[in-house]
């Protein structure tokens, strides 16, 4: 059960910036920030506790011996909202990625880890037109699943970082070809131990079944395969064994999934080869078919 207090809004927006900036925060209780960025799913008994807009900070530069510092940037703000559902966590996780990725939010891919767990509880994405980041952060409280999300103004050129694209001129054979994204089974843990970049690709995880039965890498593939189509790529290959493996041919060249017993779990590695034009391929010769 949760205690209700009454706070002045003053005090709040007081202690959420500073002072010369107290009148740009707009504090909402019980409802979402104005002009949120995002539409939220409707989901049975969802409760607002309430939101924040405020202006990110903005900085000036001067030289030595300048008579005054450049002129600021473009206003940039900052959305939070916080939301109380009285569903499991990755049900609630599910309708909301679920309803960004319609709108148009696609997921960072700067330190992305492939394998995630059944019940994730934090998404980072980004859009573009305009350009913004989006994260997403839940954690399950009894029956309820407690979420607090984030969007902020920024700039095109950190969106096109966070996707894993270069636009520097001197970064422009840097290219990273996207990793997908694999949910693991309920109760499996997944923890990254590797990862390259560039435009051959890839992360090595070691992954842990719940307590049971020996680990199956033939099982787990299928349980991943299907994910793999539903994100661009389409099965070439596949081998079951003590290894198992698929090959892919992906929107920008070709991947590969390995499974292999180790240490009481899985060790898992993903490998995606870029063949885009001008991104690497003068280094790397993919054959696909």
């Amino acid at each position: 059960m949760s205690e209700q207090v009454t706070l002045e809004a003053e005090f709040l927006r007081r202690a959420l910036e500073r002072e010369d900036n107290a009148e740009r925060v707009a504090v909402t209780p019980g409802t979402l920030p104005p002009d949120l960025p995002v539409t939220l799913p409707d989901l049975p008994g969802m409760r607002v506790l309430g939101g924040v807009r405020s202006v990110l900070p903005g900085w000036t530069f001067a030289s030595p011996g300048s008579a005054r510092a450049a002129a600021a940037g473009p206003v940039r703000l900052q959305w939070r909202a916080f939301l109380d559902i009285p569903a499991p966590q990755p049900q609630v996780m599910d309708a909301l990625l679920g309803r960004f990725t319609e709108q148009g939010w696609q997921e960072s891919q700067v330190f992305q880890q492939v394998f995630v767990e059944a019940a994730r509880s934090e998404w980072a994405a980004t859009a573009l037109e305009p350009a913004r980041t989006l994260g997403v952060q839940s954690r399950q409280q009894g029956g309820v699943t407690q979420v607090e999300l984030t969007v902020a103004d920024t700039d095109p050129g950190q969106v096109e970082h966070l996707r894993g694209r270069w636009s520097h001129p001197h970064f422009a054979d840097q290219f990273e070809p996207p990793l997908p994204t694999l949910i693991l089974p309920d109760g499996w843990k997944g923890q990254m131990q590797t990862g390259q970049g560039g435009p051959i690709r890839s992360q090595l995880s070691a992954l842990r079944p719940p307590p049971g039965p020996a680990p199956d890498p033939a099982a787990l593939l299928a349980h991943f395969l299907p994910q793999l189509e539903r994100q661009g790529w389409r099965l070439l290959h596949r081998e079951d064994g003590p290894e198992s493996l698929s090959v892919h041919r992906t929107p920008l060249g070709v991947g590969t999934l390995s499974l292999r017993v180790k240490d009481g779990g899985l060790s898992a590695l993903i490998v995606h080869v870029t063949a885009e034009e001008g991104r690497g391929s003068s280094r790397v010769t993919v054959p696909v078919s």
